[in-house]
């Protein structure tokens, strides 16, 4: 994994190409939960021993992670980006000639000049 990241991160400056970072503050808030998860409500709140059910994913959840992953990579999906065979945190578009890495709520992005335009 580490050797392909240093290969993606050495490409753009062999290749002349653009590379940006993005780190998504809100990844973890709001995602779908595939699964029932119940909590205790934190002593703080008053609600008499109450066990809450959870609809979506909260931060440090152990589901958080995967949830957004889910959601991030069906979305690149529909947008014609690729998962790599070598890892699945690797999407690639041809059409769009992009490589982005998802690495937890960090985002790198290698293309050409002006062609991650065209995406919007």
């Amino acid at each position: 994994m580490y050797n392909f990241l240093h290969l993606i991160i050495v490409l753009p400056l062999y290749l002349c190409l653009d590379m940006s970072q993005l780190d998504i503050k809100s990844a973890f808030f709001n995602s779908n939960l595939n699964e029932e998860v119940w909590m205790m409500p934190l002593p703080s709140i008053s609600l008499d021993r109450n066990i809450l059910y959870l609809r979506k994913s909260l931060y440090r959840l152990k589901q958080a992670l995967l949830a957004w992953f889910e959601k991030l990579s069906s979305i690149l999906i529909e947008l014609c980006f690729l998962s790599s065979l070598f890892n699945l945190c690797i999407f690639i578009s041809s059409h769009y000639n992009i490589i982005i890495i998802v690495y937890v709520d960090d985002i790198i992005i290698v293309e050409r000049k002006s062609d991650i335009y065209k995406v919007y």
